[in-house]
């Protein structure tokens, strides 16, 4: 008889893509050649090779082990849940750190209002392991950023579309972008994320559409970095522009409008549970809610809104 604790170890070993990848996983402590020397017992039971090692692939006979005790494992927590009377109350959310602060929590405090003892887990990172984790179903629901096409492989909901924009410190005396961009050339630092974030790319592509040359002279880690940093009067800083969106005391918020929007959006893979459902809802609803404050302050300011 196959050794139930063998085929467990094998089923995150096949769903991780290998064993280094699987310790990570593994809900308990186990380290990586113990894994691998129970891996081998079980091979040995079957007389088969399971998986090739480097790279990972699993073999014909592989495929069919996992085919079979996929479903049992994958059911284990629905059960553990439904048995303690807790189905569907624990939501795993994914988003990046300017979503987690600027849009989830008013969201969030609706739906634990509306669903008491929710159990949140949340993760931060870029949209391309947050759209994994939803694949491999690590993660219920994920907000992210999309560029240009919807990713595939999910379902996705757009919420809200923003703008870049600059936060200025009060002593340069800047009250529109226009007056940087008719400069023979931009001498004030400009203070950003990374190159490879989204904000800096869809910034560079509206430069470039306008002929207007302006590299980073800082790369900080995060938005609130750089705002802070704009506001010591370093150089300007590169955020974004959503309704209602607080700048350090000091400094002014240039909105570019112009400039290509990005979308945010969530994701999620499957039917959605009641509770699932219900998260979608309230960020449905909070992209309501930001909409019409955009609306608003468009409004309020004698233009139509450009979102």
């Amino acid at each position: 008889m196959l050794n139930p604790h063998h085929l467990e170890l094998f089923y995150y070993v096949a769903q991780h893509g290998g064993i280094s990848a699987a310790v990570r996983h593994i809900p308990y402590g186990i380290q990586q050649p113990a894994v691998s020397l129970q891996i081998v017992r079980l091979e040995e039971a079957l007389d088969v090779t399971l998986f090739h090692r480097r790279p990972f692939s699993l073999t014909t006979a592989g495929e069919k082990l996992f085919a079979h005790i996929k479903p049992f494992f994958e059911g284990l927590a629905p059960l553990e849940e439904q048995l303690r009377g807790r189905a569907d109350l624990h939501l795993n959310i994914g988003a990046a750190e300017f979503i987690q602060r600027e849009y989830m929590p008013a969201a969030l405090t609706r739906l634990r209002t509306a669903l008491p003892g929710l159990r949140l887990t949340m993760r931060e990172g870029p949209v391309d392991q947050l759209l994994d984790a939803i694949r491999s179903g690590e993660m219920d629901v994920a907000i992210g950023v999309i560029e240009d096409k919807e990713p595939r492989g999910v379902q996705t909901i757009p919420l809200a579309k923003f703008h870049p924009a600059l936060v200025v410190n009060n002593a340069l005396k800047i009250k529109t972008a226009k007056e940087l961009w008719d400069l023979d050339r931009i001498t004030h630092p400009l203070i950003c994320l990374p190159p490879y974030e989204w904000l800096c790319r869809v910034f560079q592509s509206g430069l470039a559409k306008i002929g207007v040359v302006w590299e980073p002279s800082m790369e900080l880690a995060s938005i609130p970095l750089v705002e802070k940093y704009a506001a010591e009067d370093f150089g300007i800083g590169l955020t974004f522009s959503i309704p209602g969106k607080k700048v350090p005391s000091g400094t002014k918020l240039i909105p570019l409008n112009d400039f290509p929007s990005l979308t945010i959006a969530a994701f999620w893979d499957g039917r959605p549970s009641p509770a699932k459902a219900a998260l979608l809802e309230e960020f449905v609803t909070e992209a309501g809610i930001i909409t019409r404050k955009l609306n608003l302050h468009a409004n309020a300011a004698g233009s139509p809104a450009k979102n």
